[in-house]
């Protein structure tokens, strides 16, 4: 495991694990590149340049098929996004290009990260209990976790519309906290963005974790995350240590 550290976490009655979903559970790049470039196709078929504004605009390279670390699309929730491409395109607008955007997440395609199921599993035997708080529609983020098998994992899980806002905002990590009452002190958040851990720090949990399985690089994450870890596979171990820490 490789790790970047600011400390061992000990002390820490860590009881409830919350996730992001894209960048942490899946694989971002490998789960949504496709389905900006057929969105970006159904916008522009015929207009490389427009369809390249409009990738840019979301942080999304169309030649690379790369994302941004800090882009929209990567961050933000799917009306914002919509809103900056409908404001650029010019002959469709917010419900267009919305109906677009849904349609082709029926075909969206979840690629867990490697060992998924395992990790959860490992989790839940330490007594963990575990939620997901994305920026993505609730119904999309449950429609995935089941697609991969591993909707029944969690306890707790919500969306940018399920009433408690969007990250960085404190709101869903509250939610999650009541919801399974446990306190904020007692949570781990784990993401691969920025604002998941603002969205940790700003709410007061117990830990911030960062991954890298998303765009963000590690420098970028290590400024507010006690620990950037390789991906959600190094947690059960890296959590246990803390467990074994504490009994010393």
């Amino acid at each position: 495991m490789t790790a970047t550290d600011r400390g061992n976490g000990a002390g820490r009655a860590i009881r409830g694990v919350l996730f992001d979903k894209d960048g942490t559970l899946f694989d971002f790049t490998d789960t949504w590149a496709e389905w900006v470039n057929q969105v970006l196709l159904d916008l522009a078929p015929d207009d490389l340049s427009m369809r390249a504004r409009l990738g840019a605009a979301g942080g999304f390279d169309i030649t690379t098929g790369r994302f941004a670390a800090e882009s929209f699309l990567v961050n933000a929730t799917p009306d914002e996004m919509t809103r900056i491409w409908a404001n650029l395109h010019g002959s469709l607008g917010f419900d267009e290009i919305n109906a677009i955007c849904l349609d082709r997440l029926s075909g969206l395609i979840p690629r867990p990260v490697r060992n998924l199921c395992r990790v959860l599993d490992r989790l839940r035997s330490m007594g963990l209990t575990l939620g997901v708080a994305t920026n993505d529609f609730v119904d999309g983020a449950e429609g995935q976790l089941a697609a991969a098998g591993v909707r029944d994992r969690f306890e707790f899980v919500c969306g940018y519309d399920s009433g408690f806002g969007g990250k960085p905002g404190t709101g869903m990590i509250e939610a999650f906290s009541s919801s399974c009452a446990i306190p904020l002190q007692d949570i781990a958040m784990i993401g691969d963005s920025t604002h998941d851990l603002i969205a940790g720090r700003s709410a007061g949990v117990g830990l911030v974790i960062g991954v890298l399985t998303g765009p963000a690089t590690r420098q970028q994450l290590e400024t507010d995350a006690d620990v950037v870890l390789d991906g959600i596979w190094s947690l059960p171990d890296w959590l246990a240590g803390i467990v074994d820490s504490r009994k010393e």
